[in-house]
């Protein structure tokens, strides 16, 4: 068989009930020459992954392995490629029909570029759902930079299409658990670090899928990853470099964010003494007047502020 121009990857877990519309989506693509590698991350739903994939074993490569994590997957996907451009889909996620023609000309005409990222569309289990991500969350256009991933300025980086090469240079995704849901960000942090371009598409390509329970929607998790990610970050980055202030100020960001989510939980579970010791620590990192008057009024009445913020769906 001839060698494909693009290798799409796929992780899967617990993803039955999506990845036929992820599949589909592909398969739908105006640009045609690839191969589909679906990797079984020792997914407790094996079975219904199975029946969901057996209509497609014509068109889809598929592995299974023992559970290892997104990153292993991904890592052991790359490996199987036949191509040296590897695109990454999500189980859960969907393309649109133009997604590799359009990836794909951006990076031919970006010749020097390791990857390209699109816009997406939020879909799913979110009051967010028909917005665009770049509406809603920060995104520098153009090209990627450190800084801007340090400072805030761009935050999500997903279902690029990347070159094999450069991929390969940094050893793949980190499969430290202690990384787990902060692989992508991680990932691109160390091409950039390394000096490879990484450029934003502005075409909404991918539908990108939000529901309850997957790590992406536990903030305190995922903030938790990213401080073990700047840890790591910040014994490649040069002695003196403009960058360690940057991850510094983000690792006071990420702190305080615990410290906050931390005290919604309790206070939401009834335990003003514990919500209160989490947001006194979050003044201490971050001093936010917002959280001086939840203070304030909690020290007050516990029940009140509970009950306000329900209403304003900050619980």
């Amino acid at each position: 068989m001839p060698q494909p121009r693009v290798s799409v990857v796929i992780p899967a877990y617990n993803v039955a009930g999506y990845i036929a519309e992820a599949i589909d989506s592909v398969l739908a693509q105006t640009f045609q020459d690839f191969e589909i590698i679906v990797v079984n991350d020792g997914s407790p739903d094996t079975d219904a992954l199975d029946a969901a994939l057996a209509p497609y074993r014509t068109r889809v490569s598929c592995i299974r392995k023992t559970n290892g994590g997104p990153s292993s997957a991904r890592n052991a996907r790359i490996a199987a490629a036949h191509s040296g451009l590897i695109a990454l889909l999500d189980g859960d996620d969907a393309w649109e029909p133009e997604y590799l023609a359009s990836q794909l000309a951006f990076l031919t005409r970006n010749s020097n570029a390791a990857a390209v990222f699109p816009d997406a569309v939020y879909i799913g289990d979110t009051p967010l759902a028909g917005k665009r991500i770049s509406d809603v969350v920060p995104f520098e256009r153009g090209r990627l930079t450190i800084e801007a991933l340090l400072s805030g300025r761009s935050n999500r980086v997903y279902s690029c299409l990347a070159r094999r090469g450069p991929l390969e240079s940094i050893q793949g995704f980190d499969e430290s658990p202690a990384l787990r849901g902060i692989e992508d960000w991680d990932c691109y942090l160390r091409l950039l670090l390394r000096g490879d371009t990484i450029l934003f598409n502005n075409v909404p390509l991918l539908r990108y899928r939000r529901r309850s329970g997957s790590l992406s929607s536990d903030q305190i998790f995922m903030r938790r990853a990213g401080l073990q990610a700047l840890a790591k970050l910040e014994t490649l980055i040069p002695p003196g470099s403009h960058l360690l202030p940057l991850a510094a100020n983000l690792r006071r960001d990420w702190r305080a964010g615990i410290e906050r989510e931390l005290g919604r939980k309790a206070l939401a579970e009834g335990r003003w003494d514990q919500a209160r010791s989490h947001w006194q620590e979050h003044q201490k990192i971050r001093p936010d007047p917002r959280i001086a008057l939840s203070l304030l009024v909690g020290n007050i009445s516990p029940a009140l502020l509970a009950a306000f913020m329900r209403r304003t769906g900050r619980l």
